[in-house]
């Protein structure tokens, strides 16, 4: 039935409202990342519509960071550019909202400073991107029980290429399988040397309280996907393949330097620790109906309790945000609570055989170098049967590669009362059908426990790839960091991981320049850097951030940026020469590789990555020869044969 126009027919009908067009830029890690993901699928479960350009969007969201001077000045700088397609600059954007971390420090100023920015939207305030962008909940149940049921997965909703191929199988060339598991080994172990899997009481009965069968979700309207991301290594954001309605920068603030010098709806929860009765239990905005809404389900979305240590350091001031309410730029005094689920809304934005799951939030820690606690609030995991169901739904979309975040992975269900959890975790997902790759980033070094490294060793689709930034080896600094440590206990617990998990990878990151460290401490960390040869390491610059520690410590510690730029070029051309005698070490090697797409270096290569290389973060895999293939197809699995190496960098033949 056609439309009548309305000067024929007064009386007709009014008009649908045109959905508005949100466009997002996302800074920093992957766990704003997935913040990104989760307010987009909010945002389209609740009538908008995303786009990849600043010049065609009504609403454009930045999601920002604040670990650094460098992430703050790359954020403000990014809100600025974007200010230029409001309406009152001659552009069509009618809203300009800022989200993430920079939020939790400077909310007031923000809007104070830049008049073009009409709303601001904190870490725990994931919800509030609809009222941010003028729109109120639907109110829509999902269908089938389904909690994914928020988006077609069609090339007309998405605007999306179709779904590549189905890959081919991986030969991952271990060992024996375990008769009672079906599980491979690597060959020099066997289950009798690891023992089974023991899983928590907690986790049998979150495995149990799932839905049957292998997935949850159920027909083909799962989780929004779009087609793929970009980052500082791969593809311009004009390629087809990036996702059509996300800017992603990963900056220098979170990755440090890897290559030489160059820089790098169910509406989720909010959780109140039971530890601390005196808190409200989440938001007292308009927010608050949703938890309060929502009863506590055999899945447990809401975590259950805190762990003694963040409780401890709570009591202590480790979140305390005096400093910044006082200095009038608008911090609030509430701390995040908000953790989403596998309910929540959620439009992917990472390579179509790839996605992230944020297992837990906040950080209890007391490094003295560090915001991130105030910024994030405390520690708390989601439920393991909600990991298992966004695993799940994942899968079933096409996903063959999870990468399992938080501020500390290691101390994963601690505040759900899990021993080993993050291990307990590795055995739960690691069986899935179909879940190819299975890594984890962020742990802390002396959290990494043996039961830990032998579930990395027994389960031939997770990574053999250790991610613990160690920030110094020298024992005065890391004392003065809190942190604790020395370079001799770093290298025992390396030399530990590569006895128990054999060709495993280690990924670190250090800071120089640290208040009071001398040459004689950073000769230490020289030293340690030439002794521990460290696959993929990551410098950072350090920074100054009120709010931290040693941001307190007299200005007589405080050490010349010179001297802290020239001990970071001193370390990464150290590294270098490491780095270029380990990967000449691969040539010859014959591998599963998950092919990316076109190079942005140039259109005569591709890339990919191996199980030894974590998204975004770590060097590239370059391919040359596609082999028997007249084409590649991203998000693919092939089997490659490394034929050159350089500093950072490998190159490969496609074999099979």
């Amino acid at each position: 039935m056609s439309l009548v126009p309305t000067l024929d027919r007064p009386t007709a009908s009014p008009q649908p409202v045109q959905k508005p067009k949100v466009g997002f830029v996302s800074l920093g890690c992957p766990k704003n990342l997935v913040d990104s993901e989760v307010m987009m699928g909010l945002l389209h479960h609740n009538g908008a519509t995303l786009t990849p350009d600043a010049e065609d969007a009504d609403i454009i969201v930045v999601n920002t960071c604040s670990f650094i001077d460098t992430a703050k000045q790359e954020s403000v700088n990014t809100i600025l550019e974007m200010a230029k397609h409001k309406l009152a600059a001659g552009g069509r954007a009618r809203k300009l909202i800022v989200a993430g971390c920079l939020v939790e420090r400077y909310r007031d100023d923000i809007m104070a400073s830049i008049p073009e920015v009409d709303a601001v939207v904190g870490t725990g305030e994931l919800e509030q991107i609809l009222a941010a962008a003028g729109l109120s909940p639907t109110g829509h149940a999902f269908g089938d029980g389904n909690p994914f049921n928020i988006l077609p997965q069609t090339t007309a909703t998405l605007g999306a290429p179709s779904s590549p191929t189905a890959p081919s199988p991986i030969r991952m060339g271990l060992g024996a399988a375990d008769p009672s598991t079906g599980l491979q080994l690597p060959d020099n172990l066997t289950p009798a040397d690891l023992g089974q899997p023991s899983i928590d009481s907690h986790i049998q009965h979150d495995l149990a309280v799932l839905p049957s069968g292998s997935s949850v979700a159920l027909g083909d309207t799962l989780v929004a996907r779009a087609a793929s991301s970009v980052s500082q290594h791969s593809r311009p954001l004009s390629d087809a393949t990036v996702a059509p309605q996300l800017q992603i920068v990963q900056s220098l603030a979170e990755t440090g330097t890897t290559h030489g010098s160059d820089a790098l709806t169910h509406r989720g929860n909010h959780v109140a620790h039971v530890s601390n009765p005196d808190k409200p239990a989440g938001n007292t905005g308009p927010a608050a109906s949703y938890r309060a809404a929502e009863p506590i389900t055999p899945l447990g979305y809401a975590a259950e309790g805190s762990r003694p240590e963040g409780d401890l350091r709570e009591r202590q001031g480790r979140f305390s945000r005096e400093a910044w309410m006082i200095d009038g730029s608008g911090a609030k005094a509430a701390l995040p609570d908000y953790l989403y689920s596998d309910a929540t809304p959620r439009i992917l934005a990472t390579p179509s055989a790839s996605a992230y799951i944020k297992i837990a939030e906040g950080c209890d820690h007391p490094c003295t170098f560090c915001i991130i606690p105030q910024l994030r609030g405390k520690f708390r995991s989601r439920r393991i049967g909600s990991i298992l169901a966004e695993a799940q739904n994942l899968i079933a979309q096409g996903v063959r590669e999870i990468t399992l975040i938080g501020q500390d992975t290691t101390c994963y269900g601690e505040d759900l009362g899990l021993s080993e959890g993050l291990a307990q975790l590795l055995d739960a997902l690691a069986p899935l059908p179909g879940l190819r790759w299975l890594r984890f980033l962020y742990t802390y070094p002396n959290k990494v426990t043996t039961r830990l490294l032998e579930t990395i060793a027994l389960h031939a689709n997770v990574a053999k790839y250790l991610d613990v930034p160690l920030q110094h080896a020298s024992p005065s600094v890391l004392k003065a960091m809190k942190r604790g440590g020395s370079g001799d206990i770093f290298l025992k617990l390396i030399e530990k991981a590569r006895a128990l998990v054999p060709g495993i990878v280690i990924r670190t990151s250090f800071i120089v320049g640290f208040p009071g460290e001398t040459e004689a401490d950073f000769q230490q960390l020289l030293d340690f850097v030439a002794a521990a040869k460290i696959d993929w390491l990551g410098v950072f610059s350090y920074s100054d951030e009120e709010g931290a520690k040693a941001f307190e410590f007299a200005d007589s510690t405080k050490v010349p940026k010179r001297t802290i730029e020239a001990r970071r070029r001193k370390l990464m051309k150290l590294q270098q020469k490491i780095s270029a005698r380990a990967k000449a070490q691969w040539v010859g090697r014959t591998l599963d590789l998950l092919v990316e797409g076109e190079s942005e270096e140039t259109d005569l290569l591709w890339e990919g990555r191996t199980l030894f290389h974590a998204p975004e973060i770590d060097g590239k895999v370059f391919i040359n020869d596609f082999g028997p293939h007249d084409a590649l197809v991203p998000g693919t699995f092939y089997r490659a044969e490394i034929t050159e190496s350089h500093d950072y960098d490998l190159v490969a033949t496609i074999l099979e």
